[in-house]
C-alpha cells in the first residue's frame, strides 16, 4: 500500500518526488570502498585494489556494501589480511587468500566457520538469541538466555556479558535506547541459525516460544506478542505436544498479534497470525472458548477481505454463521464480511441484499417485504416533517447511538443502499430514510454522517429540492470533521457528498480534491470500498475538467491495479471504461474510433451478463468517445439506444456524469439532427439540453460553458449563424475561465466545422483548427491532433 500511495503522489504532482534506487556497488566502487577502508591510494596502489576488489571480493560479496566489510573483517580476524607495522600499510597473501575465499562460497559461509569456532557455550546459544527476530529486546533475551542455562545450554555468565561480547564480535548492535539489539544483517542472523541441524531449527524455535509464554507476564507478552507469536507459527507441526490449555493460549497470543497487524492495516500479514491462532484452536473450541473462537474467525474474515485475497473469506464466515445456537449479534461480523464479498468480489447484488434483508430482521429492523409506493411517500413526508426540527447545532450536539443491535442495522443498512443502488431496487430509498430516522430516534453513530449524505442525496435527485440538500450535505461534512472518533465514515460521507450532492453548487475540481482527500482516508482507516470509489470518481471528474490524459493514464493505471489487488472490481471495471477513452484519444488503440485497447475492449454481447450501473458506464464512455473524436452520428444513436433501454432514474442519478453526459448527448444530437433531419435526435437533445438550463438555473457552476455550446448547436440547427457564431465564442471563452483544456479544444473545433460548412470561411475555419490543435497537443490527446491536421491538410487542398 505504501508503494500505491507514492505512486499516486508522483501521479498527483504532489510535490517533487525522487525515486533512489539502491543496488550493489560496481567493481569501481568497491575498489574505492576497499581502499578508503585501508587508506590505500587508488591511484598508486591500483593493481593491488583491484586484484582484491575484484578478484576476490566482489566474487564472494556480489558488491553488497555490508558484506564487503564483513568479509575484511574476517580477513583481518583470519590474519590473511594484516597491518605492516614497518611500511605502515595494509598488506596480504594472494595465495593464503585465494585458498581461503575458495573454501567457502559467501561471506556467510565465513561467519558461520567464525561461530562455530567460538566457544561452545557461546556458539551454542546463538540459534537461540536468533530465533527472537531481527530486533529483540535486552528482557527477551534475558528469558531465553535464563531458561537455557537452567537446561545446561549457553555461556554461564550474566546475559549483559553475552550482549557485550556478541557486539564486539559484529554479530548485533545495540538501538539507541540500550535495551534493544539488532542482528547488524539478516545473513548474520541466518548464519545463526545454520549453526543448528536441520531438523533441529523447529523444534527449538517451538521452544523459544514455550519459554517465552511460560516466563513473560501478560504485560510483556503483549509487548512482544509478534516475536512470540511468530515462533509457534514456525512450530505449528509441534502443537500435537501441546495439551488443550496452551492451545488455548496460544490461539489467544496468534489472535492479539493478529489485531496488532490490522491495526497497521498489515491485513496479509494478520491474515498469518489469525489463521494460526484458528489451526492451534482444538477440536472442541465453539463449546470450551466460543468468544475467542468468535473473535478469531471473524477477525481472519475481515483481514482477508481487507488484504484483497479473498479466498478463505467463506470458509471463515460460513464456521461463524454455521453456529446454530449464536445470536445474530454474534454472527454479525462474519455477515458483514460475507456480504460485501458477496457483492465485491462474486458480483451477485441480489444474493447480497437478500442477507442484508435477513441480518435487518433479526436485528428488529423490519422493511416491508412488499415494497408499495406510498411506503416511500409516506417515509418523505416524515422525513421533511422531522428536518424542520433539526439544525446544525441539534445534530452536532445529539445523543450518542448505544444500543449494539441498532449499530449493527445501521452498519446493514448502510450496506443495503449499496446494493439496492446498484440493483435500482425500491428498497433502496427506504433503506436510507430507515437510517436517517434511527438516526434521528436512537441517536447518531459513526454511519449517520453517510446516512444525512445519503438523505441529501435523495432531497436532489428525487425531489429536486437543491438547496435543502446542500444543508444535509454539509451537516453529514459537520458532524465528521467536530466527531473524530467518525473517522471510518469520512471516506464514505465524502464519496456521498461530492461524487453525488454537492457537485451541484461546487466547482468540479474543488469536489475532485476532496474525493482523493476519501481516498486517501479509506485506505488508511481500511474503508477500501469507499476509497476505491472515491478513486473512481476522482478520476472521471479530472478526465472531464481536462487534466493532461498522460497524467490521468498513469492514475488511472495505478488506481485500477489497487482495486484489483483489493478485488474491488465494480470500480475496477467500470474505471476501465472511461481510462480506455484517454487511451483512444492518446493514439494508443488501433482505431480511435473504436473503444478497444489496453484498458477495456468493449463487446455488446457482454451487456447481458453486466449490472445496470456497468452497462450505463459502457455507454457513457462510448459516448464521450463519439464526442470527443466527433462521430455524431454513432453517438447520438448510442445515446438514443441508452435512453430507449433505461429510464433516468437507472442512470446513476445524482452523480456528476449524469449531468455532463446529457450535455455531451445533446450536443452529439444537435449534431447528428444537422446531418440526418432526424427528429428523434431533436427530440432528446432538447430533452437534455431543458435539464443542463435547469441545473444552470438552480445554481450549477460547471455546465455554464456546455449550455452555451448547446445554445450554440440549436442556432446552428435552426440556421441562426450569427447567434450561433456569438455562443460559440462565449461557451470558448467560459471554458478558459474554468481552465477546462479539454472543452476548449473541442468547441473550437466544432465552431471550426460550423464556420466551414454554414459560411465557408476558410481563414477562420483554419484559425479555429489550429487553436483546437494546440489545444488537443496540450491536453495529450495525440489522436485529435492528427485527425485535425489532415483536416487541414484538406483544407489547403481546397482553398
Amino acid at each position: 500500500m505504501l508503494t500505491n500511495w507514492m505512486d499516486s503522489l508522483v501521479n498527483e504532482e504532489e510535490g517533487d518526488i525522487t525515486r533512489i534506487s539502491l543496488s550493489n556497488l560496481t567493481v569501481n566502487a568497491t575498489s574505492n570502498l576497499v581502499a578508503d577502508v585501508l587508506r590505500m591510494d587508488i591511484y598508486d596502489d591500483k593493481a593491488l585494489i583491484e586484484e582484491l576488489a575484484s578478484s576476490y571480493m566482489r566474487k564472494k560479496t556480489l558488491g553488497n556494501p555490508f558484506f564487503v566489510m564483513e568479509f575484511l573483517r574476517s580477513l583481518q580476524r583470519s590474519e590473511i589480511l594484516s597491518f605492516d607495522i614497518m611500511k605502515l600499510s595494509w598488506s596480504w597473501d594472494t595465495t593464503q587468500l585465494q585458498e581461503e575465499t575458495e573454501a567457502t562460497d559467501n561471506v556467510i559461509d565465513y561467519m558461520k566457520r567464525q561461530m562455530a569456532s567460538l566457544p561452545k557455550d557461546l556458539s551454542d546459544f546463538l540459534p537461540y538469541a536468533a530465533c527472537l527476530g531481527s530486533t529483540f529486546s535486552s528482557r527477551q533475551l534475558d528469558t531465553v538466555f535464563t531458561a537455557c542455562q537452567a537446561e545446561g545450554i549457553g555461556w554461564n555468565v550474566p546475559t549483559s556479558k553475552w550482549l557485550e561480547y556478541c557486539v564486539s564480535l559484529g554479530f548485533i548492535s545495540s538501538l539507541e535506547n540500550d535495551s534493544s539489539y539488532r542482528w547488524v544483517h539478516d545473513k548474520v542472523q541466518e548464519a545463526a541459525f545454520s549453526l543448528l541441524p536441520p531438523d533441529e531449527v523447529e523444534r527449538v524455535q517451538f521452544h523459544v516460544g514455550e519459554i517465552l509464554l511460560e516466563n513473560l507476564s501478560p504485560v510483556q507478552t503483549r509487548e512482544n506478542v509478534l516475536a512470540v507469536a511468530n515462533l509457534f507459527i514456525k512450530g505449528l507441526t509441534k502443537r500435537s505436544e501441546m495439551n488443550e490449555q496452551k492451545c488455548l493460549k496460544v490461539a489467544k497470543i496468534c489472535l492479539e498479534a493478529g489485531h496488532t497487524l490490522m491495526i497497521s492495516a498489515a491485513f496479509s500479514e494478520a491474515v498469518t497470525y489469525l489463521d494460526a491462532g484458528i489451526m492451534f484452536l482444538p477440536a472442541n473450541h465453539w463449546k470450551i472458548d466460543r468468544v475467542l473462537s468468535l473473535e478469531l474467525y471473524s477477525s481472519a474474515a475481515e483481514s482477508e477481505s481487507l488484504a484483497g485475497d479473498g479466498r478463505r473469506i467463506e470458509q471463515y464466515c460460513y464456521e461463524v454463521i454455521n453456529q446454530k445456537d449464536a445470536s445474530m449479534t454474534e454472527k454479525f461480523r462474519a455477515y458483514d464480511v460475507l456480504i460485501t464479498f458477496t457483492w465485491g468480489k462474486k458480483n451477485d447484488y441480489q444474493g447480497a441484499a437478500d442477507m442484508a434483508l435477513h441480518v435487518l430482521t433479526e436485528l428488529g429492523c423490519k422493511l416491508p417485504k412488499r415494497m408499495q409506493l406510498f411506503h416511500v411517500l409516506s417515509g418523505i413526508i416524515k422525513m421533511k416533517r422531522t428536518m424542520k426540527n433539526f439544525g446544525p447545532d441539534a445534530i452536532l450536539s445529539h445523543e450518542e447511538m448505544t444500543e449494539y443491535p441498532k449499530v449493527q442495522s445501521m452498519v446493514m443498512l448502510d450496506r443495503l443502499v449499496t446494493v439496492a443502488y446498484q440493483l435500482k431496487s425500491p428498497y433502496l430509498p427506504l433503506a436510507i430514510l430507515k437510517s436517517f430516522n434511527w438516526s434521528i430516534k436512537y441517536g447518531v453513530s459513526e454511519y449517520s454522517p453517510s446516512a444525512f449524505a445519503l438523505v441529501a442525496l435523495v432531497l436532489m435527485a428525487q425531489l429536486k429540492d437543491f438547496e435543502l440538500s446542500r444543508t444535509w450535505a454539509n451537516y453529514a461534512l459537520n458532524l465528521i470533521r467536530t466527531r473524530k472518533e467518525y473517522e471510518v465514515a469520512r471516506s464514505r460521507t465524502l464519496f456521498v457528498t461530492h461524487g453525488f450532492v454537492l457537485h451541484a453548487s461546487l466547482p468540479y475540481q474543488k469536489c475532485a480534491q476532496r474525493l482523493l482527500e476519501g481516498y486517501r482516508s479509506g485506505m488508511s482507516t481500511g474503508d477500501t470500498e469507499n476509497a476505491c470509489w472515491n478513486a473512481y470518481v476522482y478520476c472521471d471528474i479530472s478526465f472531464y475538467t481536462g487534466k493532461n490524459l498522460r497524467r490521468l493514464s498513469a492514475d488511472w493505471e495505478v488506481y485500477t491495479n489497487q482495486m484489483f489487488s483489493l478485488q474491488k472490481m465494480q470500480p475496477c471495471n467500470q474505471s476501465k471504461h472511461l481510462w480506455q477513452v484517454a487511451q483512444n484519444l492518446m493514439g494508443l488503440s488501433d482505431d480511435p474510433f473504436v473503444l478497444k485497447g489496453k484498458a477495456y475492449s468493449f463487446d455488446e454481447t457482454e451487456f447481458e451478463t453486466m449490472g445496470i450501473s456497468t452497462v450505463v458506464s459502457v455507454y457513457n464512455s462510448l459516448v464521450y468517445l463519439a464526442y470527443f473524436m466527433c462521430d455524431d452520428i454513432n453517438g447520438a444513436d448510442w445515446a438514443l439506444e441508452l435512453y430507449t433501454k433505461y429510464t433516468e432514474e437507472e442512470m446513476d442519478p445524482g452523480t456528476f456524469i449524469n449531468d455532463s453526459l446529457r450535455a455531451h448527448i445533446a450536443v452529439l444530437c444537435y449534431s447528428a439532427a444537422r446531418k440526418s433531419k432526424k427528429k428523434q435526435y431533436v427530440s432528446l437533445a432538447r430533452k437534455c439540453h431543458k435539464h443542463v438550463r435547469t441545473i444552470g438555473k438552480k445554481g450549477n457552476p460547471n455546465l455554464t460553458h456546455m449550455e452555451k455550446l448547446l445554445d450554440a448547436e440549436f442556432d446552428a440547427l435552426k440556421g441562426r449563424k450569427s447567434e450561433a457564431r456569438r455562443n460559440y465564442e462565449a461557451a470558448i471563452t467560459l471554458a478558459a475561465r474554468k481552465g477546462i483544456v479539454s472543452e476548449q479544444a473541442i468547441i473550437n473545433e466544432r465552431y471550426g466545422d460550423f464556420v466551414f460548412e454554414s459560411l465557408i470561411d476558410y481563414n477562420d475555419t483554419s484559425y479555429r483548427y489550429r487553436h483546437a490543435v494546440e489545444l488537443y497537443e496540450e491536453w495529450g490527446a495525440a489522436a485529435k491532433v492528427q485527425k485535425l491536421q489532415k483536416k487541414l491538410e484538406n483544407l489547403t487542398v481546397q482553398r
